[in-house]
């Protein structure tokens, strides 16, 4: 039995055991189900823990009936879309897949009605109640879309306004035609003071209402649950699978985010290289050497202080003479050579002097030891990228595994699930953060974060396409890059 917040579950759960137990109006009790504070069978907490917070089931036997001559097992949801959370849905989904696939006695095996809450009043669900409906739809296979009733509380005898707010969900599967009407409104009110016909006549309302809908629960065929067991464990590992997607799709993501700020190094090193490759430069050097003139009858007069020729075809012969040379100023100081020597520095050789201008290339220090770095760095760039390649392609490998999984297990679902997909699940979270946002009470940031991370993996899908594309053009970008090199 499913209901959302003040859909009067509690109280039609209650007044149904009443029916089903004999209770009439003139009895001065009436049967209320406790709920145990201190449930010892929860080994992960190893606390004690509010039964609410568990899929509970309550067997009433025939034999202490007196309204009805068959068991009935009455199975109980609490917690959906309340303020525990979207874990504490993702529980009881797991709960009640553990219930319908245990091997024990005690487990279900097969299901005769799907009770939806509603309260009559209702012209138009909330965001709130669109996921709770679908929420559990989408845990029972496509063979128990007969066993569906809608239970509508606070009726007043017309006809239910909330029929028409069921109508209006697209693609609903809850059985809109079969419906049951309740005003439960005296099952607990006090039977001992006579100015309560009024509540009697509600009370008989009601208790009408329970005959009909187990003559119509007697006369339906129970389904088996097998289908929906397969859905269950379909569902419990395609939101594994797609978690562990989304943790992945974060580290592919933070690797790419470390390729790109290695790519932005490896040009910013690219340009250092740039900038100080012309860190050579040429200079004219003069160089002397000597050339062997022997045996030609060419007289020089030749600088033996400065190594040069100062007059290759001299017509003095003689050293003594060389103050006669051409080449000498009126003070016997020659004109040619560097030092502007006296005469008597100068001689006839077999040899002259030739002088040739020679490019020598030269280097910028600081330059060259830029250069030098920044291709060293670069050179040590361009590994730490293709080993970071490697990894991202590993990762991509991966990812499409797991997105060939959920693919598998979508197109399993779409054929036996009642609802494959949760389509009010997004507007659901959006709703919440926005709640989370107004009131922020306590440890909302927590909440808030839990609320993002849920909705990311409701768009599993898109993040995925988005996660491929970005490590394509990364892969594509650093291949190009390298090749320039």
């Amino acid at each position: 039995m499913v209901g959302a917040t003040g859909s009067g579950k509690s109280t039609l759960l209650n007044a149904m055991v009443n029916y089903i137990l004999g209770v009439t109006w003139e009895d001065p009790f009436r049967f209320k189900i406790i709920h145990d504070e201190k449930n010892q069978d929860n080994p992960c907490t190893g606390q004690a823990a509010s039964q609410t917070e568990w899929v509970t089931t309550y067997t009433i036997y025939k034999n202490i009936s007196s309204r009805i001559n068959f068991n009935v097992t009455l199975i109980d949801t609490p917690g959906f879309g309340d303020t525990k959370g979207l874990a504490q849905d993702s529980k009881i989904a797991s709960q009640i897949e553990r219930l319908f696939s245990a091997t024990q006695s005690a487990s279900i095996k097969t299901i005769d009605a799907i009770c939806f809450v509603l309260k009559a009043p209702d012209a138009r669900l909330t965001e709130s109640q669109k996921y709770i409906f679908e929420s559990v739809l989408a845990l029972f296979g496509k063979d128990v879309g007969k066993n569906i009733y809608s239970l509508i509380t606070f009726a007043d005898g017309q006809i239910p306004p909330v029929l028409s707010a069921l109508a209006s969900i697209d693609g609903s599967s809850l059985s809109f035609n079969t419906h049951f009407t309740f005003n439960n409104s005296a099952v607990f009110v006090d039977n001992r003071f006579t100015g309560n016909a009024f509540a009697k006549r509600f009370w008989d309302m009601g208790m009408d209402s329970f005959e009909v809908f187990f003559k119509s629960l007697n006369e339906s065929n129970g389904t088996n649950l097998s289908l929906t067991c397969t859905v269950l464990s379909t569902r419990l590992e395609l939101n594994s699978t797609a978690s562990l997607l989304r943790n992945e799709i974060k580290m592919c993501l933070e690797k790419i985010r470390i390729l790109e700020d290695d790519m932005k190094e490896f040009h910013e090193f690219t340009r250092l290289m740039k900038d100080n490759e012309n860190f050579h430069y040429t200079v004219i050097e003069s160089k002397t050497r000597k050339v062997d003139i022997g045996g030609q009858g060419i007289h020089t007069t030749t600088c033996l202080n400065c190594n040069v020729t100062c007059h290759e075809n001299c017509s003095k012969p003689k050293d003594e003479e060389k103050e006669k040379c051409s080449v000498m100023d009126a003070n016997g100081k020659c004109t040619k050579c560097p030092n502007k020597c006296i005469w008597q520095q100068h001689s006839n050789t077999r040899y002259i002097f030739k002088q040739d201008f020679i490019p020598t290339q030269r280097t910028y220090n600081e330059m060259s030891s830029v250069f030098n770095q920044a291709s060293i760095n670069r050179s040590s760039k361009a590994k730490t990228l293709t080993d970071t390649c490697t990894e991202i392609i590993q990762i991509k490998c991966c990812l499409e595994t797991k997105e060939m999984k959920i693919e598998s297990h979508m197109e399993n679902l779409n054929e036996i699930a009642l609802h494959p997909e949760i389509k009010w699940l997004s507007h659901y979270i959006d709703l919440l953060i926005e709640t989370e946002l107004r009131e922020k009470r306590p440890g909302f940031n927590t909440r808030l974060e839990e609320l993002h991370s849920a909705k990311e993996q409701t768009n599993i899908r898109n993040h995925f396409a988005d996660c491929i594309c970005r490590c394509d053009f990364a892969l594509k970008s650093v291949d190009e890059l390298l090749k320039k090199m």
